[in-house]
Parts: C-alpha cells; structure tokens; sequence
C-alpha cells in the first residue's frame, strides 16, 4: 500500500488531469504537465494537454506540445487512439473541440 506522503504515481496524475468534470481546464492542465514529467513518454497525456490549451486559448503552447506528441509517435492519431478508451463520448467530443480549437486536426 502506498503512503499518502509519497505523493501520485503518473497513472493517479493522468487520471486526474484527463477529468474534466472536476477540475478546471487550467488545474486539468497543470496536472497534465506533471505527468509528462513523471512519464516523459507519453503521448496521450500530450493530446490531452494540448486540448486543454487550445480550449485556454493558448494555441501556440498546444501546437509545441503536439509537435512534442508526434516526434514521440509520429502516426498517432486522436480519434484512433481515443477510440479505444472507455471513455463517454461527449468527452472525447470536449477534447476534440480543444484540438480544433489550437487547430490540430487528425
């Protein structure tokens, strides 16, 4: 069992942050920063983060962070990739429109 004070492991971090019921957009976006430090690899938290940028509006930080998702996997694909998480389908919709929003588009 872990201890409280050892602080969240990056799956804990990437849950939290992909939630956007909870958390506000910027919260959700700082948590995905950490994660990214945790798990430097990943490219689902950067789709997510650059999602919550386009939806702050912070386009030029969404494109650095995708141009980061796609030099760590280059044929990753949005839709293909969220198709097969169990997530509900308005919030796939919600991180699509951040991803249109930055103008990324699969």
């Amino acid at each position: 069992m872990r201890n409280e004070s050892e602080g969240a492991s990056g799956t804990e971090v990437g849950n939290l942050g992909s939630s956007r019921v909870a958390l506000s957009t910027e919260t959700a976006a700082a948590l995905l920063r950490q994660r990214i430090i945790l798990v430097p690899g990943t490219d689902f938290t950067r789709a997510v983060l650059a999602s919550a940028l386009g939806h702050l509006g912070d386009v030029d930080e969404a494109r650095r962070v995708w141009h980061e998702l796609k030099e760590i996997n280059p044929k990753y694909s949005f839709r293909e990739h969220f198709s097969r998480q169990p997530f509900r389908q308005e919030d796939v919709e919600g991180i699509a429109m951040g991803l249109t929003k930055a103008g990324l588009q699969d």
